[in-house]
């Protein structure tokens, strides 16, 4: 049986929930509209405001870095006492789909192996990789 597109949008949101863990309080996907695509750990509200600030502050950051003369920005980090929120965008169909991830605090991705420390992949990239995921379920 194949799944759906939203199916495996959610399952996919789901496999990022995993890897943050319990200091993720929510993830959730838009389109070039800030509609809300896939979302998972918040309450409707919460997640209707996140997908607002997205637009928001992806819009500014656009505005800004074109007026410094720094190229397109393809992540957007907030940081206040409380938490951290994250924006990552990428490019589907030529349009702009953010995702972002909200955070009670900033997690510490590392592994351990024998002793031996290994540096984890920072937010940026596990959402770089997670983008790509998205882009190809919605391009199919």
């Amino acid at each position: 049986m194949t799944l759906g597109k939203g199916t495996r949008l959610k399952l996919l949101i789901e496999e990022i929930q995993g890897k943050f863990g319990s200091n993720l309080r929510s993830c959730l996907v838009t389109n070039e509209r800030g509609l809300i695509i896939a979302a998972s750990g918040a309450e409707q509200d919460l997640s209707e405001k996140l997908a607002a600030m997205m637009s928001l502050a992806s819009d500014s950051a656009l505005r800004i870095s074109e007026h410094v003369g720094l190229e397109a920005t393809d992540s957007i980090r907030i940081k206040g006492q409380k938490g951290v929120f994250t924006i990552y965008e990428f490019p589907v169909h030529g349009r702009r789909f953010r995702m972002g991830v909200l955070f009670t605090k900033m997690p510490i991705l590392k592994k351990v192996r024998r002793g031996i420390f290994k540096r984890s992949p920072s937010v940026e990239q596990v959402l770089a990789d997670a983008a790509s995921k998205i882009r190809k379920i919605l391009e199919e």
